[in-house]
């Protein structure tokens, strides 16, 4: 992993996604073959640019970060889509350990 999100990058990151009602979660994407979980955010199709744009208002230096390091897309279905960093952990963050309660429920 590239970059490991502290929790107060990933509160930021959180209080823009819930204006849009986007989903940031701990993601296992395409091609990561076991590493950890990296951040992730379920969104609209449309809607990464708007994305960037919030977060560069909110918080420069974050914003830079996320367009430091390759940002992939898989298909949630109907019209969402998960945007996803392979090279950001969320290690070590309440989003963890949320997704870790997830899994255990299934």
């Amino acid at each position: 992993m590239g970059h490991t999100l502290t929790q107060e990058q990933l509160e930021t990151i959180e209080e823009i996604a819930v204006v849009d009602g986007w989903n940031v979660r701990a993601y296992q994407g395409r091609g990561m073959w076991g590493s950890e979980s990296c951040l992730g955010i379920v969104l609209d199709s449309s809607q990464l640019f708007n994305l960037g744009a919030f977060l560069y208002q909110q918080d420069k230096e974050l914003a830079e970060l996320l367009m430091s390091h390759r940002c992939r897309i898989d298909s949630m279905g109907r019209d969402s889509e998960v945007a996803y960093w392979p090279s950001i952990s969320v290690t070590g963050t309440t989003l963890e350990e949320d997704n870790d309660d997830e899994d255990d429920d299934e």
